[in-house]
């Protein structure tokens, strides 16, 4: 097979793991997608009262954009159901960040490796690229803005306004994202005349923020300031109210985690990128970013997923430079290929996941879930209103009683196995049964809590109505 026929194959299989992943990744890798965006667009489209919502809401810091997107989208597609709603934003949100990963690749000469699109097949990748998440959309509309960006070219007028526009808006999605958008900028222009173009593009994405907040907050305001003013300067940069982490958190964490592979792959790519060209703007947007992230107390991985479409281009270039690592990247792949395929299958969320499955049930016959320790549909004392099942009932189960009366139950599998439970079967996990069972190496499933969904048997609900 020549390298254009593989490189069309490869491209194949990346839209349509992309897709599966859009399809079955019911839910949320961080509850903010899910409370502060989905319900807040349920909110405003009527159906629910400020008490379903999360305290920033009264603070009025989160950035209207994606609330008012989806409500558009629940608007438009509400006869489909709240799952295939949030499938669709879903799969707005891959087909994005592919279009943006491909134009970048073409900006800078690197279409035509088969390095780029096997990148996408990193085992995180495709189950991140696809969600409707405020870190996944700064980050896509942030490499649009590299891909107008008048570099290593002079570009068009048009061209730089919309390197303005896209960044900006990056900015209006995620305010944490203006470390790496004046890095880009200080690298990048150098005349007035392109100062004037971006600064108008950039203009223009805070006006439509300021529109946006207006129509769904109802007066005028600026959400990113106020959040700036609620988390870092009333709160002041070291707040610990949701847990604080050293300064080197992001250089060490990547490396103890299950990302220890990729973080590597990474970590070389950046090293050869800073060797070979010192003054590569997005190499410097992207340690910028690192370092102000690192600066504030409060620090989660999540937190530099913005910055996963630029280390993809970052590692394409150096692989194209370095045939060791490209080869030490393709091994790590094919390694980790059965992580990638199964996280791509399974939802984000299992509990969302558990609902999807719930819907698909005949809606006449009532189901009562039993659940152990905390209700899973109602975390953090905040409901999924949006996936609300009319004929579903959760109720948590008192100790010391029969739980035979559930038709479902779930909590720490630990738990649940520990009681007589012959005539419940396992329905949903977080991880494979044959998983825990197989590689239970020195017993560390009994020391692990994992979420479990268990079924009556033999009653005949869990046949899905077609």
């Amino acid at each position: 097979m020549n390298s254009e026929k593989l490189n069309r194959a490869l491209w194949s299989v990346v839209i349509l793991i992309f897709g599966i992943s859009a399809f079955q990744g019911h839910g949320y890798f961080h509850a903010d997608e899910h409370f502060q965006i989905i319900e807040y667009a349920n909110y405003f489209n009527g159906n629910i009262g400020t008490d379903a919502l999360s305290w920033e809401f009264k603070e009025q810091m989160r950035p209207s954009l994606q609330p008012l997107l989806f409500a558009l989208l629940d608007f438009s597609f509400n006869d489909f159901g709240g799952f295939n709603v949030a499938r669709i934003s879903r799969f707005i949100s891959g087909s994005f960040f592919l279009l943006a990963f491909f134009l970048a690749l073409k900006k800078y000469n690197l279409h035509k490796s088969f390095v780029g699109p096997l990148s996408l097949l990193i085992w995180f990748i495709p189950g991140l690229a696809v969600l409707f998440s405020a870190e996944n959309w700064a980050g896509i509309c942030f490499l649009f803005g590299v891909v107008f960006l008048p570099y290593p070219r002079h570009s068009s007028l048009v061209n730089t306004i919309l390197a303005g526009l896209f960044l900006g808006l990056s900015a209006m999605l995620r305010v944490q994202m203006l470390p790496a958008i004046i890095g880009l900028y200080a690298l990048t222009f150098s005349s007035a005349n392109n100062h004037i173009k971006f600064i108008t593009g950039f203009a223009i994405s805070a006006g439509i923020l300021i529109a946006s907040d207006r129509i769904f907050y109802g007066q005028w305001m600026f959400s990113p300031w106020n959040y700036i003013n609620t988390n870092l300067i009333e709160a002041g940069i070291a707040d610990d109210r949701c847990g604080s982490a050293p300064f080197y958190f992001y250089i060490i964490k990547p490396f103890l985690s299950s990302l220890f592979i990729p973080a590597i792959i990474f970590l070389f790519a950046i090293v050869l990128s800073l060797k070979d060209k010192f003054n590569n703007p997005i190499v410097w947007a992207f340690l910028l970013f690192v370092l102000a992230h690192s600066v504030i107390g409060h620090k989660e991985l999540r937190f530099l997923f913005p910055m996963l479409p630029v280390l993809l281009i970052l590692l394409v270039q150096a692989c194209q430079k370095s045939v060791w690592l490209k080869r030490f990247h393709i091994a790590g792949l094919m390694l980790l290929f059965p992580i990638m395929i199964y996280w791509s299958y399974v939802p984000r969320k299992f509990a969302v996941g558990f609902l999807y499955e719930l819907s698909q049930m005949d809606s006449s016959k009532n189901i009562s879930v039993g659940f152990l320790d905390e209700n899973p549909v109602n975390p953090f004392g905040l409901p999924y209103s949006y996936y609300e099942l009319d004929h579903v009932t959760f109720s948590k189960i008192i100790p010391n009683t029969s739980v035979e009366s559930y038709d479902f139950i779930c909590g720490n599998r630990n738990k649940i196995k520990a009681q007589t439970l012959d005539l419940y079967s396992v329905f949903m996990q977080e991880k494979p049964e044959w998983v825990l069972t197989t590689f239970n190496f020195g017993g560390w499933t009994a020391r692990t809590h994992i979420y479990s969904f268990y079924k009556l048997d033999g009653n005949g609900i869990t046949q899905r109505t077609r």
